[in-house]
């Protein structure tokens, strides 16, 4: 018998705002953003960006400066975690008005 198991795997904050960003997180590399707001299983929370969850590191190096442009701007922001619905293994971040 096969067993099949559905993991959440979205976003994990939508229309939040970003109000800190942090370069690491006890010293590991990855940067942290606390979102106010918003909805999912993240908003009003701290979001991890783990350098290894990002296809490049172009694109963790694109997801932090748009981490820092959120928080200059106060942008609403919607986040993704590809593998599940926990708020330490965010890879994408999209800015919107």
């Amino acid at each position: 018998m096969i067993q099949s198991t559905t993991c959440f795997a979205g976003y994990v904050v939508t229309d939040g705002i970003i109000t800190k960003v942090a370069n690491s997180e006890a010293n590991n590399d990855r940067f942290v953003v606390s979102v106010s707001g918003g909805s999912g299983p993240c908003a009003n929370q701290n979001i991890s960006f783990p350098k290894g969850k990002a296809g490049s590191p172009e694109i963790f190096t694109r997801a932090f400066s748009m981490a820092l442009t959120g928080l200059s701007t106060g942008m609403k922001v919607r986040i993704h975690n590809y593998e599940s619905d926990d708020c330490f293994n965010a890879a994408w971040i999209e800015l919107s008005k």
